[in-house]
This record gives C-alpha cells, sequence and structure tokens, in this order.
C-alpha cells in the first residue's frame, strides 16, 4: 500500500522500512493500512528514513496501543481534513454515515474552502471524503450503481482517534453562545420532547444563536417554535422522521440554510409559503412524505438547489397551454440548472411537454426518474391505457430530449413502446 501501484521501490532501505513496519503491526491490518497510505506520497529515501528514526521509533510495541500509530497519519492531514474528520465524534461507534450527509455538515461548518472556483462545495466536500477514505479513516463504504459511495463507517479505534483529537465535549451549559453545532441522543431526550418540545425549541433557538448545525430526527417533535428565525447562521437542519405537520414561515428568515432534511414526515402536509426566501438552500429532502400534495411556491427561485427529492407535476397541468400560478408545473424547473438528480411524479396526468424543463441546460444531472404511475393507486399500471395512450406516453419522453449528461434513467408506469434514441 505504501508503494506506488503495488510494485516494491529498488531503494533497499525503504524496502527494509517497509518489511519492519509490516512485522510491528502484524494481526493490526488498519494500523498497516493507515501507515502504507501516510507513507505512499513519500518517494525521497530521506523521508522514510525520518519517519523510521523519529515517529516510527517512538511507538510502542503493545498491540492493545494502536491509537498513536494512528494519530501519525493524523497529524499529517492539512487543517480542513483533520476538522472534518474530529467532527465525527459527535456520532455514535458503529454509526452509518451517509457520504451526502458528511459532505453537507462539512459545508455548514465551514470546513470546506473553494480554491478552484470552477468547483462547488459539493464536489469540494467530496474530495475532502475520499481523501480520508483513502487515508483509511473510514471504510466499510457501500457504492451506487455508478460506483459512486453514498454510506460508509468508520472503525471503532479511529472514532476513539476522532474522540481525543477533538477533546472534551462542551455540556449544554457551557458556553452557549458558542456553540455552532449540538447533535441530540433521541433516547435520552425524546421523553423530554415529547413533554416540553416547544419550549425546548425556544430555549436552543434563544440561546444558540450561533448554531450552525442541528439534527433533530427520530425525535418526537411534534412542532418548530418560531424562535428559529433567531438560528441566523444555521445552514443544516434534520427533521426527518419526527411528527411535524408543517413548519411555520419563519424558517424561511434562515437565509443561510443549505440544507432541509425533511423527509418520513408522515403528517407533513405543505411547505411554508415564502419557501422561495430560501435563496441559499442547496439540498430540499423530503422523501416518504405523503401527505405532500403539491409543490412550494416559487421553487424556481431557489436556484442553488442540487437535490429535490422530486417534482410532483400538478394534477390537470398541461404545459403546453399553462395555467395558475406555476406551481407544480415543468417551467418552475427551468431556471434549476445546478441538480444532480431528478424525479418527476405525476405524468399520468396528462401529455407534458419536456422541454418547459430546461434539461439541456442541466449540464450536472446524471439521474432522471419519470413516473407515470401513481403511489397512492396499485392498480394503475394494470389501467394505465385507459388514462393516457401509449403514444402520449411517448410523445412525453421524447420532449425531455437532450440530456447530454445523463448517466441513468428510469422509467416507472411507462406505457409507450419505444424508449429515447
Amino acid at each position: 500500500m505504501a508503494f506506488t501501484e503495488g510494485h516494491e521501490p529498488n531503494n533497499s532501505n525503504i524496502i527494509q522500512i517497509g518489511k519492519e513496519i509490516v512485522k510491528k503491526y502484524k494481526g493490526i491490518p488498519l494500523a498497516t493500512r493507515t501507515i502504507g497510505r501516510m507513507l505512499y506520497s513519500k518517494d525521497r529515501e530521506t523521508e522514510w528514513l525520518s519517519f523510521h528514526k523519529t515517529e516510527f521509533s517512538k511507538i510502542s510495541q503493545d498491540d492493545s496501543d494502536v491509537l498513536p500509530t494512528l494519530k501519525l497519519s493524523y497529524d499529517c492531514l492539512p487543517s480542513n481534513l483533520k476538522q472534518c474528520f474530529a467532527h465525527r465524534s459527535v456520532f455514535p461507534k458503529d454509526h452509518e454515515f451517509d457520504v451526502s450527509d458528511l459532505i453537507s455538515l462539512c459545508m455548514a461548518q465551514e470546513f470546506t474552502n473553494l480554491s478552484d472556483l470552477t468547483q462547488s462545495l459539493e464536489d469540494m466536500g467530496r474530495e475532502y471524503f475520499m481523501e480520508l477514505y483513502w487515508r483509511s479513516f473510514f471504510q466499510e463504504v457501500e457504492e451506487d450503481e455508478f460506483g459512486k459511495i453514498y454510506s460508509c463507517k468508520m472503525h471503532d479505534l479511529m472514532h476513539d482517534l476522532a474522540l481525543q483529537v477533538a477533546g472534551i465535549p462542551i455540556s449544554l451549559s457551557q458556553t452557549a453562545n458558542r456553540i455552532r453545532k449540538v447533535l441530540l441522543p433521541s433516547q435520552k431526550w425524546e421523553g423530554n420532547v415529547l413533554r416540553h418540545g416547544l419550549l425546548l425549541c425556544d430555549a436552543f433557538f434563544s440561546n444558540f444563536k450561533f448554531l450552525c448545525a442541528l439534527d433533530l430526527h427520530d425525535f418526537g417533535l411534534t412542532t418548530l417554535s418560531n424562535s428559529n428565525r433567531k438560528l441566523r447562521h444555521l445552514r443544516y437542519l434534520y427533521l426527518s422522521h419526527t411528527k411535524i405537520k408543517d413548519l411555520p414561515n419563519s424558517i424561511t428568515k434562515l437565509q443561510n440554510l443549505q440544507s432541509l432534511k425533511l423527509s418520513r414526515l408522515d403528517k407533513f402536509k405543505e411547505f411554508p409559503r415564502d419557501m422561495k426566501k430560501l435563496i441559499n438552500l442547496r439540498h430540499l429532502e423530503f422523501i416518504g412524505v405523503r401527505g405532500l400534495s403539491h409543490m412550494p411556491s416559487g421553487l424556481g427561485q431557489l436556484t442553488n438547489l442540487q437535490t429535490l427529492s422530486y417534482f410532483m407535476l400538478s394534477k390537470g397541468t398541461n404545459l403546453r397551454h399553462g395555467c395558475g400560478d406555476h406551481v407544480g408545473e415543468l417551467k418552475e424547473l427551468m431556471p434549476l440548472n445546478s441538480l444532480r438528480n431528478l424525479c418527476i411524479l405525476n405524468l399520468r396526468h396528462g401529455i407534458t411537454d419536456g422541454t418547459a424543463a430546461n434539461l439541456k441546460e442541466k449540464q450536472y444531472l446524471h439521474s432522471l426518474m419519470l413516473d407515470w404511475s401513481s403511489s397512492n393507486d396499485r392498480k394503475y399500471l394494470e389501467v394505465a391505457m385507459g388514462t393516457t395512450s401509449s403514444d402520449e406516453h411517448e410523445r412525453t419522453l421524447e420532449s425531455f430530449q437532450p440530456l447530454p449528461s445523463l448517466k441513468g434513467l428510469s422509467l416507472e408506469g411507462y406505457g409507450g413502446v419505444r424508449l429515447l434514441s
């Protein structure tokens, strides 16, 4: 792992040092991998000899004391990667990380610094993750159909290291006005939230004014206090798997909000009326929100959006003629040229002109799902042809071309015969 493409170098001193490392950490693959990755970029003999005489010689032979070895690799990281790694200490051991979440949290904490203006913050965040993964700080990754890593775990020893380098966590009673992130274990707090949820939120929002990341998912929370408007620095808000029915319009005053996660809210009905004011919103997730009847008004003004769980066409929408105030019309998608993935629902309502979505300008769009079926009608696939004809399905599909950067296309409830040419 320390040698390019697995080939041993010609230098006998480097080979000998490599063998000593393998011998010392025999039976501890994590330590061997970590040191190997750290030395991978060190080609000169002087660098290997320096490591061997200083850091390596000071490490104990005790097999139970691996942290000093792992810390050698941590010490070689640039400061922004050190911060990204240390932040993982707030999660429990054996936690399965969503890589997109890791990136969003790094962005919220301002760990990602753009030096290349052609890159997005998300691209930079993924580079950070891949560098940490390559150096063995993460493991047990899962990949999607395109080979992109979407989940991972951290070895228990790496978690111990993260706790060590992060220092002692600040309690909620200490210097609240300086705290920038809060993660609450739901098992400990859920009862209090159920009994005093509104009061708890009021206290949070009043005292943690510099908070930039707040994770309240899996709580029994039913209401979000209007006091949330005090969190002017908040960039990440995770409210999935709660009992919230709606969001106060005051949430639209969070002008710095980048990520809003609202998935699996069984009782959620509609978005706040002024959602269009969240001009810095980049990720809007609401998977499994079954009670949602329409898209937020002014969605097209959220031009920084990269993640939109799905776009729901309003019933009766016929975009060849236009209608209403454009809520639920494909023309709302026209300005959203930063989208990475897109799912369009309710195509069964009639002929739809896909050109209104302006997909040809969405150069970052990699995955597209078009859905003619209905999640509320299990028999739809059997009677689809009685609602819209095969020709209409084909004309709708054809209207979504061209798709310059598309890697994956999924069709649900499609009644046509021809696919995209």
